[in-house]
């Protein structure tokens, strides 16, 4: 994901569910596909996220809402921006703590 294969402005949609937290080097992975957007093409990433961030370890990570703020800032973000609800029914994997998917759109600019 880091280094892709094809042109600039080669797919009008990139998905990528459940994929960030699992790449160490994730800015470079976000910016990768940004590149391969077409203009007016969209990027859809859903990702884990918690109250307390998790460092990359086992092959996952876990972003806190202000690390996603950060990761998400240099990108045209179209989406709106909902905090996480962290109530226990919506935590995710049946872990003894909360982690919820967070969703972000980006829209490259024609």
């Amino acid at each position: 994901m880091t280094r892709l294969a094809c042109p600039d402005a080669s797919f009008d949609c990139v998905v990528a569910l459940s994929v960030i937290e699992h790449v160490t080097h994730v800015e470079r992975g976000l910016a990768e596909m940004y590149r391969v957007l077409a203009p007016g093409g969209r990027l859809l990433v859903t990702t884990d996220c918690a109250p307390e961030p998790s460092p990359f370890a086992g092959g996952v990570r876990y972003f806190s809402e202000a690390e996603l703020e950060r990761l998400f800032a240099p990108f045209p973000v179209t989406s709106p921006r909902n905090r996480p609800d962290f109530s226990r029914e919506n935590w995710c994997y049946d872990l003894d703590r909360p982690v919820v998917t967070a969703f972000a759109q980006i829209t490259k600019p024609r």
